[in-house]
């Protein structure tokens, strides 16, 4: 087992774990979520990224809608379907590092704008009932993938598939490949497209941009319900810190499981790269070697072209090989004129080409002088 599928399996287990918590307390408080319907209709919809208030009848329709996107998310990592990305299990091979990664950067940059602007971690989110903030959390990571992902980035895809000519529904389905040299600049739109719609503050404006920035990539290479399924997650367990807010020590085993995950996340990365710079040498070094072999391929057909075309050179190369190659060096240049050419007779005498000196086969001279198998002499 390598090192790769050792991590990739440590990184699935801790994913497991975090979809477990998520779904759990998802679950667990439901029922409050659909008691409190009421009370939901009257908080601000930016909340969950609407921009209309809703009655209580939209909020009932907005959350099933939400549980079914969300337990259509999880089906990911147990059916195997050849019909999109989100179920292709050879897409998704590596999906759970990427799933750590994001752990990783939003974690860290967290903290780091937390350290910064300390305000952001006292959300008013938190001031209301464990049924509400179930909504908020839930129904959030849903429209955020929905609104800052599905909309933008499938009009974009369609858009380059139209101009590329390369518009289909497998196309569309499984993107990585047909637009993955424009990922980057996809990634950049869709956090810009995010912000524009967001305008919050500076800080909560580049938490979004970066979480954006990450979903965007999961979705083009591993679908959308799988990004789907790390935005719910990491929503869920910041539910569940919130929840275990007034309880330090299960707070804090929380805080240190995300801890451990990210940096798992990396490790994982490092790795990776480390594992795409290697592969890619090595396919260079096959390719300089393949065209290295086709060179000494042509260098030999060329050799017995020459061969046909001049049957004496293979009585000569016959001859050439039959000796010592010791005795194929020629001990000095043309007496005569210093001439360095030379053309081999039958008795392996050297006739100079310049002026027709002939040299004997035993004649002693300097060890710069080389007869290659065609008769010619050169330095």
């Amino acid at each position: 087992m390598d090192e790769i599928t050792i991590i990739d399996r440590i990184n699935r287990a801790f994913a497991w774990i975090g979809i477990v918590i998520a779904f759990g307390f998802f679950l667990f408080l439901m029922p409050q979520t659909f008691l409190s319907a009421h009370s939901i209709s009257h908080i601000s919809p930016a909340y969950y990224y609407l921009y209309g208030r809703v009655s209580t009848i939209d909020v009932y329709i907005i959350l099933i809608i939400s549980i079914i996107l969300i337990f259509a998310s999880l089906s990911t990592i147990f059916l195997k379907l050849n019909i999109s990305s989100s179920f292709d299990a050879d897409i998704n091979k590596n999906f759970y590092i990427f799933f750590s990664v994001y752990i990783m950067i939003l974690m860290f940059s967290s903290l780091i704008i937390e350290t910064i602007y300390p305000k952001i971690s006292s959300s008013a989110v938190y001031k209301y009932s464990f049924g509400v903030q179930n909504f908020i959390f839930s129904v959030s990571s849903v429209f955020q993938i929905i609104f800052l992902e599905i909309i933008p980035v499938s009009i974009i895809l369609i858009i380059y598939m139209i101009i590329s000519k390369k518009l289909s529904v497998n196309s569309f389905l499984f993107p990585y490949k047909n637009v993955k040299p424009l990922i980057p600049v996809i990634m950049i739109i869709a956090a810009g497209i995010s912000v524009f719609i967001t305008n919050y503050n500076i800080y909560e404006t580049t938490l979004i941009y970066i979480n954006t920035l990450i979903l965007t990539y999961i979705y083009l290479r591993f679908g959308m319900l799988r990004a789907l399924l790390v935005s719910f997650t990491s929503s869920g367990l910041e539910l569940a810190e919130s929840f275990f807010g007034s309880n330090n020590v299960i707070s804090y085993i929380i805080a240190f499981f995300l801890l451990i995950w990210a940096f798992l996340g990396l490790y994982s990365i490092t790795m990776l790269y480390a594992k795409t710079i290697e592969e890619r040498n090595k396919k260079m070094a096959e390719e300089n070697s393949r065209n290295g072999n086709d060179k000494n391929i042509d260098a030999e057909n060329n050799t017995i072209n020459n061969i046909n075309e001049n049957p004496q050179n293979a009585e000569i190369l016959r001859r050439l090989n039959s000796m010592n190659p010791e005795k194929l060096w020629v001990r000095s240049a043309c007496s005569n004129c210093g001439g360095v050419e030379f053309k081999i007779n039958d008795d392996f005498s050297l006739e100079c080409v310049k002026c027709g000196n002939v040299i004997p086969a035993d004649a002693d001279g300097p060890y710069n002088i080389v007869i290659n198998q065609y008769g010619n002499v050169k330095r």
